[in-house]
């Protein structure tokens, strides 16, 4: 496994993961500023 150090785009996707999923509830809602 190789890793990386995480870039704004990184921060983007997980933040539209997040929102996809915490309109259904199975997560709390999260801003971009809480992510990066």
């Amino acid at each position: 496994m190789h890793t990386r150090e995480a870039v704004l785009t990184d921060a983007e996707r997980i933040h539209e993961l997040i929102c996809s999923y915490s309109t259904d509830g199975t997560l709390l809602p999260r801003s971009l500023a809480e992510i990066c």
